[in-house]
């Protein structure tokens, strides 16, 4: 019987997220005091893993599709608002379409990706103004 020598990165990083979160739930009042004292770690921390989390992009990924779209909106061309870009991606396979500003992102969804009803509401617009 072979004997396995290290662990893979997966199961290293799991080890390290199992590992903080037993120090979170013992040292609750030194984890709310981190992130007081530390806002905008928490907050890249929370975008990283996020990131990965929902999209499986790394920061390095995120900003590389941002930097190939000229750091705009991939649809209106606009700057990121308030709360920043937003990962457009299809609902049903999961596969990252492009970063959008908030509201076309927003404007998309409502229209439940459906190119035909962007199509006729376009159409709509064009016939009304």
């Amino acid at each position: 019987m072979g004997r396995k020598l290290g662990r893979t990165a997966e199961e290293k990083r799991e080890a390290k997220n199992i590992a903080n979160r037993e120090w979170h739930r013992r040292n609750p009042e030194a984890a709310k005091k981190w992130r007081v004292n530390n806002p905008e770690k928490r907050k890249a921390s929370s975008r990283r893993s996020n990131l990965l989390r929902h999209y499986s992009l790394t920061i390095d990924q995120f900003d590389a599709i941002l930097e190939s779209q000229g750091r705009v909106c991939a649809i209106c061309a606009g700057e990121a608002g308030p709360k920043g870009f937003a990962v457009d991606h299809d609902h049903s396979t999961g596969t990252v379409r492009g970063i959008l500003c908030m509201p076309c992102n927003t404007a998309l969804g409502m229209m439940k990706d459906n190119p035909a009803r962007l199509i006729a509401a376009a159409n709509y617009l064009k016939g009304h103004t």
